[in-house]
């Protein structure tokens, strides 16, 4: 038995590099004329290199007809046009969604600061005025001409009893007699309650914004300027011709006991400090040697 003879795979390589620059003819005749129609001259590099760019043509062609033709829809994988265009306007919904909601979470930590901020705020104020008032119930003393005025209405209220009066109904001795006298408005606002001697209001009340300014009516001296548990802040003021003006249940004192201030001076500013119950508001008196006058005699209020 014959043993086949292996041809080694070093010697086939060499054969073919050898070979590859080759040249062959290839040539088409006419079988009856035998006259020669093409003539095709041929080497293996040659035809290697026409097969591969030929297939890379091919596959470039066959890609751009699946992606760019109607022909991609029967590829599995590929979607149709309608699904497509579906698939677009939910995508841009669900964007649309996800930027709502963004908007939303961030509305709603921006709201949860601010109440958080608020509240943390009021307890704050909160625990200041207690503390305070704790305080001021505890040192707080009255001024004399606080005492001395308080003491003189108690005695003209008794002495008139419930009777419903006026300056024109008081005796003539202690009527006010101050004709030249031409006061600064004390702030702006609405007037909310007048003068009664008869219920004990011997003042007038101005309600406006918190913290609308409160002005001196005239020039003179700051004879009292602190807290009172019931009338709030309170400023009370010297003038000349022996008439003090009262100014009660104020937000902010801004002038001291023993200052000097002049016509239309701010002094303090409007709020709801003390027992009141009227809110934001300004409780004006005006007295003249030693009796309450009806400041609406003497001051037109503004808005």
């Amino acid at each position: 038995m014959k043993r086949k003879k292996t041809i080694p795979l070093s010697h086939i390589w060499k054969k073919s590099i050898s070979n590859w620059k080759t040249k062959y003819r290839l040539v088409i005749k006419n079988d009856s004329t035998h006259h020669v129609k093409l003539t095709f001259l041929l080497s293996p590099k040659n035809i290697f290199v026409v097969v591969i760019t030929s297939a890379v043509i091919l596959v470039m062609l066959t890609a751009m007809l699946i992606a760019f033709t109607p022909l991609r829809v029967y590829v599995p994988g590929y979607t149709t046009p309608d699904e497509y265009r579906e698939y677009k306007k939910l995508a841009l919904r669900i964007d649309s969604v996800d930027i709502l909601l963004k908007q939303n979470q961030q509305f709603i930590d921006n709201v949860y600061l601010v109440l958080s901020d608020q509240i943390k705020a009021e307890e704050k104020q909160k625990e200041a005025v207690e503390e305070r008032e704790t305080v001021e119930k505890e040192d707080y003393k009255k001024s004399d001409a606080a005492i001395l005025m308080e003491e003189e209405a108690e005695r003209i209220a008794q002495q008139y009893g419930n009777e419903r009066i006026n300056a024109s109904t008081m005796p003539l001795t202690k009527r006010a007699d101050i004709e030249t006298f031409f006061p600064f408005p004390p702030a702006k606002g609405v007037i909310v309650n007048n003068y009664s001697v008869a219920n004990k209001h011997f003042g007038i009340d101005i309600r406006n914004k918190k913290n609308s300014l409160i002005y001196s009516i005239d020039k003179g001296i700051v004879i009292f300027s602190g807290y009172d548990v019931q009338n709030g802040n309170t400023i009370i003021i010297q003038h000349e011709g022996n008439i003090i003006s009262k100014y009660q249940h104020n937000n902010r004192l801004i002038k001291k006991v023993g200052e000097k201030v002049q016509k239309g001076e701010i002094i303090a500013t409007m709020g709801s400090s003390g027992n009141a119950e009227a809110g934001n508001h300004l409780h004006f008196e005006l007295w003249y040697n030693g009796f309450p006058i009806n400041p609406l005699e003497y001051i037109t209020i503004d808005l």
